[in-house]
């Protein structure tokens, strides 16, 4: 099974296709200067067991490390491969190092009419937020 890499503007994206869809795929966005979000992951259960996640991951930070790009992982697979895995460590945006999602860090994202309220402990999937309000949360800007 070949691993395919598709990038669109500031968007990327390494799947496994085999002609009737993606059966794995692993999404990331540009982050800010030197950094990526790796924001989805999703294996079919055709191909669950067979370590295809970790194989996604690996071919995404090939690529962080030939670009010289840091990763921020927002998707929970992600975040606990990094937090399991010490080699791929030095690849985490320095502010994501200490970061725990047992941590009760809250943090608010306002564009003056909406203000999302993201708390990482709850919000496994915050890339929901980031995806449809990207006016509004925005990773590069520290909300305080």
């Amino acid at each position: 099974m070949e691993i395919k890499l598709t990038e669109s503007g500031s968007k990327g994206i390494v799947y496994i296709n085999e002609g009737r869809g993606n059966l794995a795929e692993m999404t990331w966005v540009e982050g800010g200067e030197g950094y990526i979000i790796v924001d989805h992951t999703m294996v079919d259960d055709s191909l669950k067991g067979q370590g295809i996640g970790r194989k996604l991951l690996d071919r995404i930070v090939e690529l962080a490390r030939m670009r010289n790009l840091k990763i921020l992982p927002l998707c929970p697979f992600v975040k606990a491969t990094f937090d399991k895995v010490q080699e791929i460590r030095m690849l985490l945006i320095n502010r994501f190092l200490n970061f725990k999602m047992d941590k009760q860090i809250i943090k608010h994202y306002s564009n003056g009419e909406v203000t999302v309220k993201w708390q990482p402990h709850k919000c496994i999937h915050s890339t929901i937020c980031f995806k449809g309000l990207p006016q509004v949360f925005d990773p590069s800007k520290d909300p305080g």
